[in-house]
């Protein structure tokens, strides 16, 4: 079958809601022709080929096919499979035609042995990557649009895939990310510039790209600088003239007013034409760095309390004196009501115990107290524990 034609995009932009999306894209497919679209997600790569495809409607510029008749086959990178779908219903509604006996051929051929009424539900993975490759080998497209086609593709998919762009005779864009898949595939590079809306176009594969790029980049940073310093001079130029016409009013002659304003308007004519032929600013992508100074240990002690009282209504928590049988001295208990001098249970254990386990018991009773409401710490009337 002779496969030929093109397809154009002649500016056209692409705008969802306030996002512009495509901004003034021009791009050509012509016989034979191998592009690779390149940029960052989400710059507009698929919306390129749904637009050269006749599927996303563009709000400005035209796409046109000669002929009029050509056949332009858009493969998307499908996620999300329908489950109840068969394989034959896939791979008709892939290129547009019913399957037929040429459909147990490409799938032999592209390493798929499944039965055409089987469910895609019941696919692995790799099964369904070589599912999408055979509808792009049993396509007959005049331009193949193939979006991400090498996903989900093992090596000897990678392979075949590769020899059908190189061996087609039709037109073929892909976007892809796989750098060696359009070193071996593709003979110009078309970048979507990341940050901005410009479109730059390549010679040769991805490794030419990068060289070339490189090179652009360099030749346009030196250009803007020579432009911007050329500007600065002629503004200061153009204010000196014009503050010493100012400045010397009444009081210069005729002639010496006249070369003055004759000097500043010259200035100004330079001025607007730098700005005819002004030279955009390279963009320069941003990186957030953030860098935290390694800090030393502050030590085991976070926080610590001294002589802490917590009142609920007659309730008290904190350093008080209380009495126990057989005990000598005074010694602190966690919890009495104001005024008492009763031994509750709690104090006669604590009591009972070691002083340091006494200590160590009321204070995690009043941590817990504290993280639940009012701390006041005003120093309590009672006395501190008696170390023996």
């Amino acid at each position: 079958m002779e496969h030929g034609g093109t397809v154009a995009a002649t500016h056209i932009t692409v705008t969802r809601g306030p996002t512009v999306v495509l901004e003034d894209v021009s791009l050509t497919i012509a016989p034979g022709a191998r592009v690779g679209v390149v940029g960052p997600n989400g710059r507009g790569k698929s919306t390129l080929l749904r637009a050269l495809a006749g599927l996303e409607p563009c709000d400005r510029g035209s796409v046109t096919r000669r002929p009029s008749t050509l056949r332009v086959g858009y493969l998307a990178q499908e996620r999300d499979l329908d489950q109840g779908e068969t394989v034959a219903e896939y791979l008709a509604r892939r290129t547009g035609e019913a399957a037929n006996w040429r459909a147990g051929r490409v799938l032999a051929r592209a390493g798929l042995d499944v039965p055409l009424d089987r469910r895609l539900g019941s696919l692995s993975g790799g099964e369904a990557g070589r599912l999408a490759l055979a509808s792009i080998l049993l396509a007959e497209f005049d331009v193949y649009l193939l979006d991400e086609p090498t996903n989900d593709l093992d090596f000897e998919g990678l392979d075949l895939l590769e020899r059908f762009v190189r061996s087609v005779d039709g037109g073929v864009a892909v976007v892809s990310h796989d750098r060696a898949f359009l070193d071996r595939t593709v003979d110009r590079i078309v970048e979507l510039e990341a940050g901005t809306q410009r479109v730059h176009e390549y010679a040769g594969g991805w490794s030419e790209y990068e060289a070339e790029r490189e090179r652009a980049r360099a030749e346009h940073e030196r250009a803007y600088g020579r432009w911007a310093a050329e500007r600065e001079r002629f503004q200061d130029l153009h204010h000196e003239r014009r503050d010493q016409a100012r400045a010397g009013g009444r009081q210069a002659n005729r002639r010496g007013t006249h070369a003055l304003m004759s000097k500043t308007r010259a200035a100004a004519k330079r001025l607007e034409r730098l700005e005819q032929t002004r030279v955009e600013k390279p963009w320069q992508p941003w990186e957030l760095q953030l860098s935290l100074a390694p800090a030393r240990r502050a030590g085991e002690l976070v926080v610590a309390l001294e002589q802490a009282v917590v009142e609920r209504s007659a309730f008290r928590l904190g350093l008080s004196t209380c009495t126990s049988p057989g005990a000598s001295g005074s010694r602190s208990r966690a919890g009495t009501a104001p005024g008492s001098r009763r031994s509750s249970p709690h104090c006669s254990a604590a009591c009972r115990s070691s002083p340091a386990n006494a200590v160590s018991a009321r204070r995690r009773s009043s941590a817990r107290w504290l993280r639940r409401g009012r701390c006041s710490t005003r120093p309590s009337p009672c006395s501190r524990p008696s170390r023996p």
